[in-house]
């Protein structure tokens, strides 16, 4: 990603978006949303500078997408640390109580 944001700081979009493309490639591979994510934009970028805006709108709404599955798992995350914590607080309160009883 680093290559195509210098190539896009040099005004060379179409090679910018030949990194992103390969960035992308690997990047989908795996499962690097917040890669993919950046790389579109990226790419939405690239694409305004050529002058392609319809492939800039249609990245750019890629992204947003991405972003927006980046936010929900990290939201489900959360949630799940947070039941996980309500869970053992529960268990060490209710050891606490047998300890008073005994």
């Amino acid at each position: 990603m680093n290559l195509s944001s210098i190539a896009k700081d040099k005004n060379r979009n179409n090679l910018s978006l030949l990194y992103i493309d390969s960035a992308m490639a690997l990047a989908n591979k795996g499962k690097y949303l917040d890669y993919r994510s950046t790389l579109a934009l990226s790419q939405s970028r690239a694409f305004e500078g050529i002058g392609d805006l319809k492939k800039a709108l249609t990245s750019l709404k890629y992204h947003i997408t991405l972003k927006d599955s980046l936010l929900d798992t990290e939201k489900v995350k959360t949630i799940s640390e947070m039941q996980r914590s309500m869970r053992v607080k529960k268990r060490k309160d209710k050891l606490g109580s047998l300890k008073l009883i005994i």
